[in-house]
């Protein structure tokens, strides 16, 4: 008699558990490696290496340097790459065009170029691209548009204007004329400045272009003279506001001057002796804020002199700058363990960033908001000292 033999289920069952296992491994193995790539925070860092302001770049380099190493614990990777633009509108139109859906940039850092910069926030708004900007930012980019990704680290123009409205408030002079290039950023800059409130005692008697001024010094200057005037304040746009102080100057020693940061050039007032001679008094709205000690203690130019060859001979803020421009992304996505640019954003709206020696706050529109206004009187040999006053 025939006798049927039972199927054996036990190899087939076993075959079924190893083939089960190895796909296991394989999800978790593609899972793992999805998640690492998660992990890295890249950052974009548009602009011209040659007109980087001095210890900018070394800043940048540093903050990634130190986020990378503090945050490998938790499975991060913090990575900078540098984009050049050449100075360039057109190369800079390219740069934006290839960062903006590029899905492995976590934030990307702006130019010194505002008109690039401008593009740039427009380009990189409609693709939900985190863009934080450690330089001026035209006044219409925030107050045009409703971006939510765009960060200003600096003043707007018209800040600088009314803080340089308040520095002129603390000096005896109370009649003033305005200069101004005839540029975006100088025309909101000297708005800034004579929409003050008339209850702090300031007079503006005289506007006039810089090209006027330059055309016609003599004419504009017994002008000056007819209407009392005090108080002269430079929005000049570049270098010529060196030589326009030093002819004002000339003409009436005690005239109380003051503008803004096209006046903190170093490289000028090294060079030149007879500007540097005719700085003392003049009064300087800075383009952002900045201690020399955090409140927990660190300062900044030991830290600016182990990553900088160039701040052995000198500290320069620019190196916070950049610092906390990389700090700011990567402490933000790290802490809150995202690696998301609108999730960063909703944060630094939410939360601001408290950085290295400087803080910052951000309105809706990404604006620098403070409640106090900071600028700097200059002393003798290019020493200055530092005022801050209460908006």
């Amino acid at each position: 008699m025939e006798t049927k033999r039972k199927k054996s289920t036990g190899a087939y069952a076993a075959a079924l558990a190893v083939f089960a296992a190895a796909l296991l491994i394989l999800a978790a193995l593609s899972g793992c490696g999805a998640r690492e790539q998660n992990k890295l925070i890249k950052i974009a860092v548009m602009g011209n290496p040659d007109e980087f302001p001095p210890q900018y770049e070394d800043g940048i380099k540093a903050g990634a340097k130190e986020a990378d190493a503090e945050y490998s614990e938790k499975g991060y990777r913090v990575e900078c790459e540098f984009y050049g633009d050449g100075g360039s509108y057109g190369e800079g139109a390219a740069v934006i065009d290839s960062l903006a859906y590029d899905g492995e940039i976590t934030a990307i850092i702006g130019s010194r170029n505002m008109d690039i910069n401008k593009t740039a926030a427009h380009v990189y708004s409609k693709a939900d691209k985190l863009f934080v900007v450690p330089f001026f930012l035209y006044d219409s980019v925030y107050d045009n548009n409703n971006y939510s990704m765009i960060f200003s680290m600096c003043n707007s123009a018209g800040t600088v204007g009314e803080c340089l409205r308040a520095a002129a408030a603390n000096t005896a002079a109370k009649r003033w004329a305005v200069c101004a290039a005839e540029n975006e950023f100088s025309t909101a800059e000297m708005n800034g400045f004579i929409g003050g409130s008339a209850d702090d005692g300031i007079q503006t008697v005289d506007c006039v272009g810089m090209r006027t001024l330059e055309n016609d010094f003599d004419g504009v200057f017994k002008r000056w003279k007819t209407l009392g005037v005090e108080g002269v304040m430079m929005f000049p746009g570049d270098e010529r506001g060196f030589e326009l102080l030093k002819a004002i100057r000339g003409r009436e020693p005690n005239m109380v001057c003051g503008g803004d940061t096209m006046f903190d050039d170093h490289e000028i007032l090294l060079a030149r002796p007879d500007i540097m001679s005719i700085m003392p008094g003049f009064i300087m709205a800075n383009e952002y804020d900045y201690k020399d000690i955090s409140a927990d203690g660190r300062n900044a130019f030991e830290i600016a002199e182990k990553y900088s060859s160039e701040a052995k001979d000198g500290f320069d803020s620019w190196f916070l700058q950049g610092y906390n421009a990389v700090r700011m992304v990567a402490d933000t996505a790290a802490e809150a363990d995202t690696t998301n640019g609108a999730r960063i954003a909703e944060l630094l709206h939410e939360n601001g960033y408290n950085g290295l020696c400087q803080n910052f706050k951000f309105d809706e529109k990404g604006k620098q908001s403070s409640d106090k206004y900071l600028y700097f009187v200059f002393a003798e040999e290019g020493l200055s000292e530092r005022i801050e006053v209460d908006k």
